[in-house]
């Protein structure tokens, strides 16, 4: 199992040497068993001088601004684990920690999708990307963004069954909406999630994210998204209009006008998009640009609920997002 980690420090909790202006931490990966036995661990000592601000088009950009984007890939064997990702400014002594319970554990003969990545970018190294080595996606951890930017969302898809001529077919909808204000926690948007995929060696698959927030120590709350059966829309809610895309080996990008939200008769701001694909892979993968300029401020939830049209099972994932004026 492949994990990418990808998490935001605020730049205001590193603090510079007096002597040489440079910052300086070390921040650790660690993973645990259900027996608390080491399973992995990484730590990582940094020291180099904050680059000038980026200058920021809208509140959205200027906030990931204020943050250290930082990245790992992990590997480790399926089953329950204990995480931690923690941090420590060696000037000024401040210590962060994130901790949960992940499970990486899934049935190799049932259909199932990746949890959901979400990024502020994602761009192709070349014309017919075939691999996920092939796209440049830009983790937005703190999944912030404003009306005009748009979200990028990549996925994929495991264990798809073939059809006596070697093909799939499988179908995945796209829900956009307002989620059920309870089931939202005060520290969703403060940095955290985890992300994970199967990492199968067929298409060299390696993603996932992590992210937190070091400020008044770390926060975390990572069942708040992409748990089964939590969503707030019912799989009857979700099925609408439909669009063919065939894969023919290569990624699938829904463009963003195809995912445009606009406000419907009464106010309403749903909206769903789905798409059946056809290819030839047991281990699929696609990626979304949804446009969000027509969004009021406030926090939405992405639902896919995707299919394999040869066996019927069906697997769900959901993400939050934020939009800020």
């Amino acid at each position: 199992m492949r994990v990418e980690l990808s998490y935001m420090i605020p730049k205001d909790r590193l603090t510079e040497n007096f002597e040489t202006g440079e910052v300086s931490f070390w921040d650790g990966v660690f993973f645990f068993n259900e027996q608390w036995n080491d399973m992995y661990n990484d730590r990582q000592s940094r020291t180099f001088t904050l680059p000038p601000q980026k200058p920021a088009q809208n509140a959205a950009a200027r906030h990931r601004n204020d943050h250290l984007l930082v990245s790992r890939k992990v590997s480790v064997p399926q089953g329950r684990y204990h995480f931690s990702v923690e941090f420590m400014d060696e000037t000024s002594g401040l210590i962060g920690v994130a901790r949960d319970e992940k499970q990486y554990v899934y049935d190799d003969e049932t259909f199932h999708l990746s949890d959901l990545l979400v990024g502020s970018d994602i761009q192709v190294k070349k014309a017919l990307p075939e691999t996920r080595d092939d796209l440049i996606i830009t983790p937005n951890p703190v999944r912030t963004f404003s009306q005009s930017e748009s979200v990028f969302i990549y996925l994929e898809l495991y264990d798809l069954q073939r059809d006596d001529y070697g093909n799939t077919q499988y179908e995945i909808s796209y829900t956009i909406g307002k989620p059920e204000v309870d089931a939202l926690s005060p520290t969703l948007f403060a940095s955290h999630s985890l992300i994970s995929t199967m990492g199968k060696t067929e298409i060299n698959l390696e993603s996932g994210q992590t992210d937190y927030m070091a400020a008044q120590g770390l926060q975390t709350g990572l069942s708040e998204d992409s748990e089964e059966g939590s969503s707030a829309f019912s799989d009857s809610d979700i099925w609408g209009e439909t669009k063919v895309y065939t894969s023919g080996g290569q990624v699938h990008h829904i463009a963003a006008e195809d995912l445009k939200i606009k406000r419907s008769k009464d106010g309403d701001l749903t909206r769903t998009v789905t798409a059946n694909y056809e290819g030839n892979r047991e281990d699929d993968f696609t990626y979304l640009q949804i446009d969000v300029n027509q969004v009021p401020e406030g926090i939405y939830q992405l639902t896919v609920l995707a299919r394999d049209k040869q066996t019927d099972q069906t697997d769900r994932k959901y993400v939050y997002f934020r939009i800020i004026e």
